[in-house]
């Protein structure tokens, strides 16, 4: 029995585009792509409730099957999809498999470092390795670059360094390991790096990113098994490739300062905490030093300062975020002016880029600014996250910060009185 799929009733809609896709032939064989094609199966997968599973391939599958047995219209893809997919996500047993993780790792090491050095990041482990053990665990050259051309189908820019990154993810397949897995907690541990030791973060970029760490452009995975032979597979990020020509050189002082910010991010923070907050932040200010285009990096500091500045809010209001950046920097050490003007136009470069696709305007002085006004702010939070301890708090701390005494000792009492009837 076919039971209701659908994110919302089934409407004439859904019904057209599931005519269309019976009628249109040619795309469950890979052939015959074609924009409009692609946009009615987007449609349709975003129809079907998150409770069920559902991709590209399903929908197919449920098209071709429907054919095949003379179905149509939303009831025989109900029937059809209850039949072969129809389990609920939450009930389903879903297959996971550990995999291994190698990223290559630009960086070089003071002879003092002893490998492995070991970094915990929200709940995952990464191992920097050098490349023979790699080579130990995958039975493959990684230094030589035909090597990971044939693995990966690219071949890399620069050398392959001598240091690389090892994690372990669990996921159905490589993707979902590294993207749901992986991929957070490797973003938080980039953004601490770029925090941290990207000294020379105000000079001027010189047509690629400013990341002391960058995202790398391609990795290599070994599913785990008990089994002795392993499978080695490569795979190739979209992002650009990048010549190297400085690496940075860790010190043991080095690691011990980053262990000392990874220990608020050992396991994985509680939900609506002012350090998932912190990870997020992080994470995207790692992406945006990984750009290469001014205004990418532009947007990417931006989101940063707003997910700090206006946490309370889905919708932004550059008003609220505006007065409250002021207030930041009123007496902040070495600035005794106020910043008004640069918040304002920087603000406006901000809705020219996404409101009217204005691109080229960002000097880079004002990158330079908005990068020191991100930093100040990330620095900001490190420091009062004992105090500060949530989302809640921090919106609250913008709501009373300013208020004068008799308002904060009214509230106070108010506050004391709730909780006495409570009890």
């Amino acid at each position: 029995m076919a039971t209701n799929i659908w994110k919302f009733d089934k409407n004439e809609n859904i019904e057209r585009i599931i005519s269309f896709l019976l009628t249109t032939t040619g795309y469950e064989s890979g052939q015959g792509y074609h924009p409009i094609l692609e946009m009615a199966i987007l449609e349709l997968m975003y129809n079907v409730s998150n409770e069920y599973q559902i991709n590209r391939e399903i929908i197919v599958n449920v098209i071709v099957k429907m054919r095949k047995n003379r179905l149509k219209g939303a009831d025989g893809f109900e029937q059809v999809f209850s039949q072969d997919y129809g389990q609920n996500i939450n009930n389903k047993r879903v297959m996971t498999r550990m995999w291994v993780f190698y990223l290559p790792l630009y960086v070089t090491l003071k002879n003092e470092i002893i490998l492995p050095v070991k970094l915990n990041c929200l709940s995952k482990e990464f191992e920097i390795i050098n490349f023979k053990t790699v080579e130990n665990e995958t039975g493959k050259n990684v230094r030589d670059s035909d090597t990971i051309k044939k693995m990966t189908g690219y071949r890399p820019i620069n050398r392959i360094p001598k240091r690389f990154l090892k994690v372990v993810g669990k996921g159905e397949d490589i993707r979902n390991a590294w993207i749901s897995d992986i991929l957070p907690a490797y973003d938080t541990l980039r953004g601490i790096f770029e925090y941290l030791f990207l000294s020379d973060w105000w000079k001027v970029w010189v047509d690629q990113p400013r990341s002391i760490l960058a995202h790398p452009k391609w990795m290599l995975i070994v599913k785990s098994s008990s089994s002795s032979s392993k499978k080695v597979y490569g795979h190739v990020f979209r992002n650009e490739e990048y010549p190297i020509n400085k690496m940075i050189n860790l010190s043991n002082q080095n690691i011990e300062l980053l262990e000392k910010y990874l220990e608020i991010f050992g396991e994985r923070v509680k939900k609506g905490s002012i350090y998932e907050l912190l990870s997020e932040i992080l994470r995207i200010y790692a992406q945006a030093m990984n750009e290469r285009q001014f205004y990418m990096s532009f947007l990417g500091l931006w989101q940063a300062v707003e997910l700090i500045t206006i946490p309370d809010d889905n919708k932004a209001n550059y008003d609220k975020l505006r007065g409250r950046l002021s207030k930041y920097f009123d007496g902040i050490e070495g600035i005794d002016f106020q910043i008004n003007s640069i918040l304002n136009i920087i603000s406006d470069k901000r809705n020219d880029i996404v409101h009217r696709g204005i691109i080229h305007e960002i000097s880079e002085v004002e990158l330079i600014s908005l990068n020191f006004i991100c930093r100040e702010l990330i620095r900001w939070m490190f420091e009062n996250a004992d105090n500060i301890r949530t989302k809640l708090h921090l919106n609250y701390y913008y709501i009373l910060r300013d208020k004068g005494d008799n308002v904060l000792t009214a509230l106070k009492e108010v506050v004391e009185h709730i909780e006495s009837n409570r009890q």
